[in-house]
C-alpha cells in the first residue's frame, strides 16, 4: 500500500497541504506524504475497499488518466496565466516610462518657466 500518483492540483486529506501521492489502490485519496497515509488509513480502509471494488481495475486507471489529464490542463493554464502576467507587467512597464517622460518634460518646462521670471 504505496502511494503511486502525484498530484499538484489536489491537497492532502490529512493536512490539507498539497498532495504528492494518492492512495495506489483505490486512487480517489490524495496525501502530501507517507505519514499523512498512515495516519489516515484506518478511517480510509473501508472505504478505500468499497470504491476500489466498485470502480474495478479498468476504472481506477481511467480515473489515474483524468486526473493526470486535469494535472496538466492545470499546468497549461498556469502557463497561460503567467504569460498574461508578463505582458501586464511589460505594458505597465512601458506606461511607467511614459508616465516618466512626461514628469520629466514638465519639470523641465516649469524650470523654463522659472527661469524667463
Amino acid at each position: 500500500f504505496f502511494p503511486t500518483f502525484a498530484s499538484d492540483t489536489m491537497p492532502c486529506k490529512v493536512c490539507k497541504k498539497p498532495a504528492t501521492d494518492c492512495c495506489s489502490v483505490c486512487k480517489t485519496v490524495y496525501y502530501c506524504g507517507h505519514g499523512c497515509q498512515v495516519a489516515d488509513w484506518k478511517g480510509h480502509k473501508k472505504s478505500c475497499k468499497k470504491v476500489s471494488d466498485t470502480l474495478g481495475v479498468e476504472n481506477t486507471d481511467l480515473v489515474r488518466t483524468a486526473r493526470a489529464a486535469e494535472s496538466s490542463a492545470r499546468a497549461a493554464v498556469k502557463s497561460v496565466a503567467s504569460a498574461a502576467r508578463a505582458e501586464a507587467r511589460t505594458e505597465t512597464e512601458a506606461e511607467i516610462l511614459r508616465l516618466r517622460k512626461v514628469l520629466e518634460e514638465e519639470n523641465a518646462a516649469s524650470a523654463a518657466r522659472a527661469e524667463a521670471r
